[in-house]
């Protein structure tokens, strides 16, 4: 697990929590507090959900930090996608946090 990310200028804690709720009280696997640059994630949620939880925090820091109006629905499909692309195409990722010298 990591313990901070980096998001445009701010960094932001990373932390694991147990029995997450939202406001009505409802199990979430994950909540951001922009204020604080923390990002909670429910420690008995598997590798898979704590993933794609994380992205979707990062995606709501990245559309906050634009000025850009989201739903739940768009980050989940946005935090899903990247998962995904991510986990499928690892040569994609190494290849983006390449040397930019060797890119013909």
């Amino acid at each position: 697990m990591i313990d901070k990310i980096k998001i445009g200028p701010i960094e932001y804690e990373v932390i694991e929590l147990g029995c997450l709720e939202d406001h009505n009280n409802n199990p979430i696997y994950g909540a951001v507090d922009m204020g604080l640059c923390r990002m909670v994630l429910e420690s008995f949620a598997n590798h898979q959900w704590k993933a794609v939880s994380l992205l979707h925090e990062v995606v709501h820091v990245m559309l906050d930090q634009a000025g850009q109006e989201h739903d739940e629905k768009t980050i989940n499909v946005l935090a899903h996608g990247i998962y995904g692309l991510i986990k499928y195409n690892p040569e994609l990722v190494d290849w983006i946090g390449g040397d930019d010298q060797t890119a013909p």
